[in-house]
């Protein structure tokens, strides 16, 4: 083997499935590489629900209204976020301990793909779980990377996440 050529986690016990994957049409190139790296590599299954991928303005509005969403500037209207729920026995789980068990993977995935990741259950990224801090399914690009006053704005970021994707895409 190319010393040079990089070494991807084989497919592993899960998968994505075909409603998971519809619904992460538009999704940034470099946070559809994390995702799809951490179904490879995580103990606990996981699929992305009915809002989890990118959201129009008018949904996004419904989804504040509802009081399930906090802001109408989320990262979802730009396919800079997504939203996770472990699939646990059968079943979607929102179970704290089956989410973190993905979001393991998540950031993992992030590190060797050299893409910076926000989570919803730190977002200010201290390491620490704050009051307000509690959207454990939560996964997006940072702004400072990834967005209108970007430090470097480009289509994607990741030299890694677009050897991944071509492998995964075939």
């Amino acid at each position: 083997m190319d010393e040079t050529q990089t070494t991807f986690p084989q497919p592993g016990k899960f998968k994505l499935s075909q409603r998971s994957l519809s619904r992460l049409a538009g999704v940034h190139p470099d946070l559809l590489a994390v995702t799809h790296y951490a179904i490879r590599i995580t103990s606990v299954d996981f699929g992305i629900p009915e809002d989890g991928g990118v959201r129009t303005a008018y949904r996004q509005m419904q989804l504040v209204s509802d009081g399930k969403s906090k802001t109408r500037d989320s990262r979802h209207l730009t396919g800079h976020a997504v939203d996770i729920y472990a699939y646990v026995n059968g079943a979607a789980s929102w179970a704290v301990q089956d989410v973190m068990a993905v979001h393991r993977a998540f950031v993992r995935a992030s590190e060797e793909l050299g893409v910076g990741l926000r989570w919803g259950g730190d977002w200010d990224g201290d390491g620490v779980t704050e009051k307000g801090e509690n959207d454990y399914v939560h996964h997006e690009l940072p702004k400072r990377f990834y967005g209108p006053d970007a430090i470097v704005t480009r289509p994607a970021r990741s030299k890694l996440a677009i050897e991944f994707l071509l492998l995964v895409n075939g």
